[in-house]
């Protein structure tokens, strides 16, 4: 029996995904903008030969060619020399959810007092050298507690002076949202959102569910004197599902969850023309439903 069939099958295949799939290429799967890879590189140059090197899942390849490279989940094994982590919890494809990296962040920076090389484009870097018999460093899983410096939004900036206890992130003067993208994976349930800050004028606090799009809660709070805690609860016992291209008509396919529960952010938004400090976020599990 001829075959001929075949060759024209296989063409029309091809053409077929390629039509489907090429222009989801740039959000699917080519998710490190220029910015973000440019500082990559001059980070990459820094890193002596000899330190190991543990990354972010989604940029790791980057450092492939190192003697000692690792992606930054689980239990790092540390060498005897210096060791660099790089954080890009925002760049490529994670495995690490962003809560685990900025806990991870904020431990390296304060408790083990690492130095914090670079904090460009959604990218961290720092360099230590362990203490000697510490031979194994666990990556922080989740934590009900996030630093605000680690999330500017684009109303805010990073202020890394003095002690990490006090690092923070401070409002540049325009409308916006001066800290953003703090975020949990977290299921389905009742939660308690707190947010440590200091306003010379109205802000508001905001908990969103990423997975649906939807604002949950939103607390207006009036300017005071000092720093204080905004704290309510938050009703997020809707589950979402989460969106992903699939495709159409014979061209499609099913893409498996990697991660259970909602994708929960909080956001400090300001009008604009005061001074805003936030300093850290929280969200507390309460009964699930």
């Amino acid at each position: 029996m001829s075959a001929w069939w075949r060759p024209l099958s296989w063409a029309a295949q091809a053409i077929g995904w390629s039509a489907v799939w090429g222009p989801q290429t740039p959000s699917q799967w080519l998710r490190v903008p220029g910015s973000t890879a440019a500082t990559l590189a001059a980070v990459e140059a820094q890193i002596p030969a000899s330190a190991a090197v543990f990354a972010s899942q989604g940029v790791v390849g980057r450092f492939a060619a190192r003697r000692d490279v690792r992606p930054m989940n689980g239990d790092l094994p540390l060498g005897r020399g210096q060791d660099w982590f790089v954080f890009a919890p925002w760049a490529g494809i994670e495995t690490q959810t962003t809560a685990s990296a900025m806990a991870f962040a904020a431990e390296l920076a304060s408790r083990l007092h690492a130095t914090l090389v670079t904090d460009a484009n959604g990218v961290w870097a720092f360099r230590w050298s362990p203490p000697p018999g510490i031979k194994e460093l666990k990556v922080s899983g989740g934590v009900p507690q996030l630093a605000a410096w680690t999330a500017p939004g684009a109303a805010g900036t990073a202020v890394l002076t003095g002690p990490p206890a006090g690092w923070h992130v401070a409002s540049t003067g325009r409308e916006g949202y001066v800290a953003d993208r703090l975020e949990w994976q977290l299921p389905p349930a009742q939660y308690q959102a707190s947010v440590i800050l200091s306003a010379t004028g109205p802000v508001n606090v905001e908990v969103w569910n990423d997975t649906g799009n939807t604002l949950l809660a939103r607390r207006s709070v009036a300017p005071a004197a000092g720093i204080q805690t905004i704290t309510f609860p938050v009703d997020a016992q809707t589950a979402y599902q989460a969106a992903a291209y699939g495709g159409w008509g014979p061209f499609q396919t099913k893409f498996p969850h990697s991660r259970s529960g909602e994708r929960l952010e909080v956001r400090v938004w300001t009008p604009g023309g005061e001074t805003v400090n936030v300093y850290q976020a929280a969200l507390v599990g309460g009964k699930e439903k």
